[in-house]
């Protein structure tokens, strides 16, 4: 009975394919190559859009505790001004 890594002739995984060779090319192999002007080009860019996205952060979170702190204040003067009107 043949193993589930073996084909109907009999033959293993090893067997068909060889275990022998490199798995890529030497001409695909990315760790030998350099990278070239495009990948190059890609990381500057994502360095860039990495340090605008931690700037919009930054004036995200104020904007939100400016807007957090002007509610609550605008809230407490009509809270103040329904109180003035009441005691009268």
């Amino acid at each position: 009975m043949a193993t589930p890594f073996e084909s109907k002739d009999g033959l293993g995984w090893v067997d068909q394919w060889g275990s022998d060779k490199d798995p890529l090319p030497e001409d695909v192999s990315k760790e030998k190559q350099e990278p070239t002007q495009k990948q190059k080009f890609a990381g500057k860019v994502k360095t860039v859009a990495s340090t605008g996205v931690d700037k919009a952060k930054g004036v995200a979170s104020t904007s939100a505790k400016k807007l957090k702190s002007g509610t609550s204040s605008g809230i407490q003067w009509i809270k103040d001004q329904y109180q003035k009107r009441t005691k009268k």
